[in-house]
């Protein structure tokens, strides 16, 4: 597996991102313009459900709804504008319901018709007020925790430096429905500052400078599910010779702070797996001196570099998240004339691998069962 650095280089996110305009829609326009301030009451004894699914086959969008007798009130949101859009209507017993759309002025803007089912999925059609073209409604309830789902978005910009280089910057947005419990304090830990230690003025007049210096930046969705945000960011710099510098960022949705390993595998089973992971990391280590073997000079080399190498628990805390489970790793700190001899520093195991050590209660527990 190629360490995170190159592997972070080559995939180079060529993430596209914005709104798409649903044709004869313009109330997609207007919600992304218009932000929702005004939310109905939540009616006592009434239990809010959250929906995920599509208008239209393509638009995801997040709508939450509350039933009190044959009322039926709540909000929605596409992902990409995260802006809560206020609903109000009513549902009848076999789950028959008709909902209003309004923006913040108290307008009407759009029509809901369809049918909640006992199965938790919700099939309906959205129009215009006046209009008899409809939009198809695909809708399933979601699990809880669910609705703490945050959606990313790339925040791109670039800078021309002398002599025709090029500045390319790429850096996760965070976005989620008005409301969010945690996105404000996701967003104040994603901005370019807290990234990179330098503002993005300061990183335009740099490069524009001298072409060096923080050269660009990529990153990567590794894991967003189950109350869990997962994203790896990679720096390229630019000094007496290129160098790259990289960080995995682990995050709760639902209280926005960073998760330490501890708090997805039970602290006393850490031990244990920093053990499978030195055994690992010794075979690579004894793999690359048979490789440098009768090289001489380099033999010598690898044998001072590798002196001391052992990985304990403390070095778990570097880590992220994948669809596939977790991944570690271990800074081996080779300078750069030896970089073509570092092992790889990834070290990977499934969820069924981690099963003996996964908190039960934890939130990565839901892939085990």
């Amino acid at each position: 597996m190629p360490s995170f650095t190159q592997r972070i280089s080559t995939l180079r996110l060529g993430l596209l991102l914005g709104l798409a305009v649903l044709a004869g829609r313009p109330e997609a326009c207007r919600a992304q313009s218009h932000p929702t301030t005004a939310t109905p009451a939540k009616a006592v004894g009434a239990a809010e459900k959250t929906y995920a699914g599509r208008i239209a086959g393509k638009y995801p969008i997040t709508m939450r709804l509350r039933k009190d007798g044959t009322a039926l009130t709540g909000s929605y949101a596409y992902t990409k504008v995260g802006q809560d859009i206020r609903l109000a209507g009513t549902v009848q017993a076999d789950g028959t319901f008709s909902l209003k759309e309004f923006d913040d002025k108290g307008r009407e803007t759009g029509q809901f018709g369809g049918k909640i089912g006992p199965d938790g999925t919700v099939i309906g059609t959205w129009r215009k007020p006046g209009s008899d073209k409809t939009a198809s409604l695909a809708l399933r309830e979601t699990p809880a925790g669910a609705a703490d789902a945050v959606a990313i978005t790339a925040y791109r910009f670039s800078v021309k430096g002398p002599n025709d280089t090029q500045g390319e910057y790429a850096f996760p947005r965070v976005t989620g429905p008005a409301g969010h419990p945690a996105l404000a304090k996701l967003k104040a830990q994603l901005t370019v500052k807290q990234l990179t230690d330098q503002t993005e003025q300061e990183i335009r007049e740099n490069f524009a400078a001298c072409g060096c210096g923080l050269t660009a930046t990529h990153y990567t969705v590794d894991y967003n599910r189950n109350g869990v945000l997962a994203l790896s960011v990679a720096r390229e710099w630019l000094g007496a010779y290129p160098s790259f510098s990289g960080e995995r960022l682990v995050f709760s949705t639902r209280t926005g702070e960073r998760l330490s390993i501890g708090q997805l595998l039970r602290p006393a089973a850490l031990p244990e797996l920093a053990r499978q992971c030195d055994k690992l990391l010794q075979a690579r280590v004894q793999e690359a001196r048979r490789a440098a073997a009768g090289s001489g000079e380099e033999a010598q080399w690898l044998d001072e570099l590798f002196a001391g190498k052992t990985f304990t628990a403390a070095h778990l805390a570097d880590f992220t998240v994948t669809g596939e489970g977790i991944t570690f790793y271990y800074p081996f700190g080779f300078p750069h004339a030896a970089l073509a001899l570092q092992p790889d520093d990834a070290f990977s195991f499934t969820f069924d691998q981690l099963k003996p050590y996964l908190k039960p209660d934890g939130p990565l527990a839901r892939e085990i069962k």
